[in-house]
C-alpha cells in the first residue's frame, strides 16, 4: 500500500507542479518511405523536361496578410514530434483524429491529450494543404503544449478505421519503428490496445482496462495523470463573487424597469415593431398555432418541410430550418429535462398568476391601458310551478337475470407468460434471457443473462414495466435500457398474436458497438373467465310510471 500511494504522489506532483503535456518533436519521412514515393511517382527525364517551354518568372507583390516566416521564427513556433527519438521516451498513447470532425470534439480531445501527455495523429493534410493544417492546429492547440504527427501509415499499422480512435501501446517498440511500415510487416493486435467511438479519455483507458488487463500497468499512470490535472485545474480556476443577494439583484432590476416604463410605452404603437424590428410581420405564419388543440401535428409538418433544406445561415428565411434540423439531427446535443409538478417553474407562475401585483408591483400610474372596471348584475329570480298526481294499484311483474360466462385472453399480475432467449456467442459463459410477466394493465420486462454451467441468473440486467397485453399488436418498444461509463446497451420487444397463440420477440442493441441480437419465443396465450349479467326487466314500464 505505501508503495502505491507514492506513486500517484509522484503523479500528483508531476501534474500540480505545473500539469504540462510533454511535446516532442515531428516525425518525418524516413528515407525508405522517400524511396517508396519516389518508385510510385517518377521524377521527368531529360528529354521530358526538354520539350517543355520554358515560363516566365512570376511577379511577386508581398502582401501584408502573407504569413511572416520571420514572425514565425519570433515567436518560437515548433512543430513538436510525437515519434520516439534518441533519448526522448516513446509516447504511449495516441489519438487519431481527422480535422473534418465537429469543433466542439476536437477542442475537447486536444485539451484532455494536453493534460495526458498523449499524441494527436492525422492522417493528411486538410485540403492538401501544410499552411492550411498548420492554421488550424494552431488554432485548436492555443497555448497548450500537446504533440502531434501527420502520419498516414499509422492509421494502417493500428487498424484506425474511424475517428476519434485512443491507441495504446503496451510496449515501448510496438508502433514507434518510423522505418517500418505495413509493406514490411504490421503491429499486431497483441502489441497494442484500442477503443474507438466518440468517448471521453478517461473512459476510453478504462475501457481499454477492462478489455485488456494485461494494459493496465501502461494505461494506469496516464489515468491517474489525466485525473489529477484535472483536479488541479479546477483548483486553480477563480469563481467570480457575488456581491448582493438575489433579492436585492431583483429589487434593483424591478426599480430600474418600472424607471423606464414612462419612457418606453411613449415609444409603444402599431408602427414602432415594423419600422424598427428587422424582419417583423404583424402575420407570422405561427400566429395560427394559438388555440389549437396541440402542437403535434404542425411540429411534423414543420419538421418534414425543413427537412433536407439549403440551411444557408445568412437567410433569415433559413434561421428557422437551420434550427429545426439541428434539433432533429444531433440529438446527443439535446439536453433532456424532467419538469414535474412540483418543479419551480410551475409553482412560481401559479403564484404569480393567482397574484401578479404581489410579484410585478402594482401597474396603476405607469401604464394608462390598464384600468380597474367592476361590472355589478341584478339578481335574477324565477318562479316555477309543478304538478304531479299518482294513483294507488297493485301490479306484478319478473326481472330475470343472465349469467353468460365468457373466457378471453387474460392473466393475472404475476403470472408468467414466457422466456425469450438468445446466444449470440456459443462460446460464451453465459446467454441473453428476457422474462415477460403479467402486470395490472401492462407487461413486466426482466432481462439478465443465464450462466450456462449452472442455469442461474448470471448477470441482471434491469426490469422495468412495459406496454403489453395479450392477443394485441405491438410494434418495437424499448425496454430496460443502462448507457453510462459501465454499461452499455438497449433492449426492446414486439409482439405478435394469431389464433390461440402469440410471440414476443426481444433484441438486445449495444449503440457503442453497433451489435444487435435478436431471439423469439411462442406461447400459448393464457385465458381468464368472466360473467356477463344481462337483466330481463319485465318490470320498466311499471317502474317509468312510479316515477
Amino acid at each position: 500500500m505505501p508503495g502505491h500511494i507514492n506513486r500517484i504522489a509522484l503523479w500528483a506532483l508531476a501534474c500540480l507542479l505545473p500539469c504540462v503535456a510533454l511535446a516532442q518533436a515531428p516525425q518525418w519521412p524516413t528515407s525508405q518511405a522517400i524511396d517508396r514515393a519516389l518508385k510510385a511517382n517518377p521524377l521527368p527525364g531529360a528529354d521530358r523536361i526538354g520539350s517543355q517551354p520554358i515560363p516566365q518568372p512570376p511577379r511577386v507583390n508581398p502582401q501584408r496578410s502573407a504569413i511572416d516566416i520571420e514572425a514565425i521564427a519570433r515567436s518560437k513556433f515548433q512543430l513538436q514530434n510525437a515519434g520516439a527519438t534518441s533519448g526522448t521516451p516513446p509516447v504511449p498513447l495516441r489519438i487519431f483524429i481527422t480535422l473534418d470532425m465537429p469543433r466542439a470534439s476536437l477542442q475537447l480531445l486536444t485539451d484532455q491529450a494536453s493534460r495526458a501527455g498523449a499524441v494527436l495523429v492525422l492522417r493528411g493534410l486538410q485540403s492538401q494543404s501544410m499552411r492550411q493544417t498548420v492554421a488550424i492546429v494552431g488554432e485548436l492547440i492555443g497555448e497548450r503544449k500537446v504533440a502531434w504527427v501527420i502520419d498516414p501509415e499509422a492509421f494502417t499499422r493500428f487498424a484506425v478505421r474511424q475517428a476519434p480512435t485512443f491507441v495504446l501501446t503496451l510496449n515501448d517498440t510496438t508502433g514507434n519503428d518510423a522505418k517500418s511500415s505495413c509493406g514490411s510487416g504490421c503491429v499486431t493486435p497483441a502489441g497494442f490496445a484500442s477503443v474507438a467511438g466518440d468517448v471521453s479519455l478517461d473512459y476510453a483507458l478504462e475501457a481499454i482496462m477492462r478489455l485488456r488487463p494485461e494494459a493496465t500497468p501502461r494505461a494506469e499512470p496516464i489515468l491517474i495523470r489525466f485525473l489529477l490535472c484535472g483536479i488541479a485545474a479546477l483548483a486553480m480556476h477563480t469563481w467570480p463573487a457575488h456581491a448582493q443577494s438575489l433579492s436585492d439583484a431583483f429589487n434593483q432590476g424591478a426599480t430600474f424597469g418600472r424607471s423606464g416604463n414612462a419612457a418606453a410605452r411613449g415609444q409603444i404603437s402599431g408602427s414602432t415593431a415594423q419600422s424598427t424590428v428587422p424582419n417583423y410581420t404583424t402575420s407570422p405564419p405561427e400566429a395560427s398555432y394559438f388555440g389549437s388543440p396541440g402542437l403535434g401535428t404542425p411540429a411534423s409538418a414543420r419538421v418534414s418541410a425543413c427537412a433536407g433544406g439549403s440551411g444557408t445561415a445568412g437567410e433569415f428565411a433559413e434561421q428557422g430550418c437551420n434550427a429545426i434540423d439541428f434539433s432533429q439531427t444531433n440529438p446527443s446535443q439535446r439536453p433532456n429535462y424532467n419538469i414535474t409538478a412540483s418543479d419551480p417553474l410551475l409553482t412560481r407562475a401559479r403564484t404569480i398568476t393567482a397574484d401578479p401585483q404581489a410579484i410585478a408591483g402594482n401597474l396603476a400610474g405607469t401604464y394608462s391601458g390598464c384600468t380597474v372596471q367592476t361590472v355589478t348584475s341584478p339578481d335574477i329570480f324565477e318562479t316555477l310551478i309543478c304538478h304531479q298526481y299518482r294513483t294507488i294499484e297493485n301490479t306484478t311483474c319478473d326481472k330475470v337475470l343472465i349469467v353468460t360466462p365468457i373466457q378471453i385472453p387474460g392473466c393475472s399480475p404475476g403470472q408468467f407468460l414466457t422466456r425469450v432467449t438468445a446466444d449470440p456467442c456459443p462460446a460464451c459463459i453465459d446467454y441473453l434471457a428476457y422474462d415477460f410477466t403479467c402486470g395490472a394493465n401492462n407487461y413486466l420486462m426482466h432481462a439478465f443473462t443465464i450462466a450456462k454451467a449452472t442455469g442461474g441468473v448470471y448477470m441482471e440486467l434491469g426490469s422495468q414495466y412495459v406496454p403489453g397485453t395479450l392477443n394485441t399488436e405491438i410494434g418495437m418498444t424499448p425496454g430496460p435500457s443502462q448507457i453510462n461509463g459501465y454499461f452499455c446497451y438497449q433492449t426492446y420487444y414486439s409482439q405478435s398474436c394469431s389464433g390461440a397463440n402469440c410471440s414476443i420477440g426481444a433484441w438486445f442493441y449495444n449503440p457503442c458497438q453497433g451489435t444487435s441480437y435478436y431471439g423469439v419465443s411462442t406461447f400459448a396465450m393464457p385465458t381468464t373467465v368472466s360473467f356477463t349479467d344481462t337483466w330481463n326487466n319485465q318490470c320498466a314500464v311499471l317502474e317509468a310510471r312510479s316515477q
